[in-house]
């Protein structure tokens, strides 16, 4: 029996078309629907009025915006990492519109919806496991992809250089941040192998210093997803990462990674022993993962499936109010955007 697709317009960062970190979504989502992708840069709000099925990936439009699409169901997929980019009253906002239903990959963000009465799905994002085994050796090989929020000497101190071949020092970096200097002492003390990599052959050429590493320095604070994360931890890597959403989603003990903690001086060195010993513990761990994930596919397959209850007055002082602070916030934000835009070359050339 064939039956008509729904058109769905997909609105997500212009920094996506590079990286293809959101295409996952857009696999799945195309079984039931016709995808119409819109980047964040480059449409109007009059393209997508006339969608009955709506996401939003990371991006998220002003209030006067939703309630031109009040009578669309919208998915919001909100990164973590990105939060500060909104306006903080924003998840009271979503309240006043029962047509919006959040897919979160983080925990924190759960609790910002539940806090708020929001709908929302819950998944933990997983790679089908891959068994990686490396050769026996007495030291380890440890892979850094710096992007630039984490530097080399946020976490050094919790390495034992004396039980390190080499240190893999990727270099791609995110937009607005710069690159580190270091000098020949530096490079032979720390046993640094700089590589730069570029976003067309930055996946192979990751995936492959991957696969020789025994432990991954996961490259930011705080993460929307974590791709370079999931794909070590489904390699059986042992993982170094800050204890924020969403690491602290996925290292949920210390045979599986470490959690470092921000600001503190109590820290220890990592256990070369919990490294090399665990690494089948880490497989059956990911497997867990990865089943969990296969369940959670199939209800994003439907997420569309809920009804648009009556929508909450938008002419109360409460609602109008809340939209009086967002104009403001959303009139701050483009400016500061527009400046950094202006004098950072990199990023025009994104």
């Amino acid at each position: 029996m064939s039956y008509s697709k729904n058109n769905l317009a997909y609105i997500d960062h212009i920094f996506h078309k590079k990286t293809k970190s959101s295409h996952f979504l857009r696999n799945i989502l195309k079984k039931n629907f016709n995808l119409q992708n819109f980047w964040s840069t480059k449409f109007k709000n009059e393209q997508i009025q006339n969608y009955s099925h709506i996401l939003f990936f990371q991006v998220f439009p002003p209030v006067s915006t939703l309630i031109s699409l009040r009578n669309s169901k919208i998915i919001w997929v909100p990164m973590y990492d990105s939060l500060s980019n909104f306006d903080p009253n924003i998840w009271k906002i979503c309240s006043f519109f029962p047509n919006i239903k959040i897919l979160s990959f983080s925990k924190k963000i759960n609790k910002l919806c539940a806090q708020n009465g929001l709908n929302y799905l819950y998944c933990r994002y997983f790679l089908k496991p891959q068994i990686n085994k490396m050769p026996k050796a007495k030291k380890i090989k440890i892979l850094f992809w710096y992007r630039g929020n984490i530097k080399l000497y946020d976490w050094i101190k919790y390495i034992n250089l004396k039980e390190v071949e080499c240190i893999n020092y990727y270099t791609l970096i995110d937009p607005f941040y710069k690159k580190e200097n270091f000098n020949k002492d530096d490079i032979k003390k720390y046993k640094l192998n700089i590589i730069k990599g570029n976003y067309n052959s930055s996946k192979k050429k990751f995936l492959q210093l991957l696969k020789n590493s025994d432990v991954f320095v996961s490259p930011r604070t705080k993460e929307g997803i974590g791709m370079s994360l999931i794909e070590a931890l489904s390699r059986s890597k042992y993982v170094l990462a800050y204890d924020n959403s969403t690491m602290s989603d996925y290292i949920i003990n210390d045979e599986i990674g470490y959690l470092i903690k921000k600001k503190t001086n109590r820290y220890r060195k990592l256990n070369i022993n919990k490294i090399k010993k665990f690494s089948k513990n880490r497989f059956q761990i990911s497997q867990l993962f990865y089943k969990e994930w296969l369940i959670k596919k199939k209800y994003i397959e439907s997420i569309y499936n809920f009804e648009i209850k009556n929508i909450k007055s938008l002419y109360s002082i409460n609602f109008l109010m809340l939209f009086l602070y967002n104009t403001i916030f959303e009139t701050k934000y483009k400016a500061k955007l527009a400046i950094r835009k202006l004098i950072n070359i990199k990023y025009k050339k994104l």
